[in-house]
């Protein structure tokens, strides 16, 4: 079986203009998302917080 991708737009709650669209991999077992902090930004998204896993 292959890998499944699917295509989404990310944009913030109750924005009208700005979004990110990728392809991501699809993950049954995942319990968070991630997308370049750079993107989120440009979408006039404003990450809240950081999170470094070892």
């Amino acid at each position: 079986m292959g890998l499944t991708h699917v295509s989404v737009s990310v944009k913030g709650l109750g924005a009208s203009n700005g979004h990110f669209d990728s392809l991501f991999l699809v993950d049954t077992g995942a319990t968070d998302s991630m997308v370049p902090a750079s993107e989120l930004r440009k979408a006039g998204i404003v990450p809240v917080g950081r999170q470094i896993t070892k």
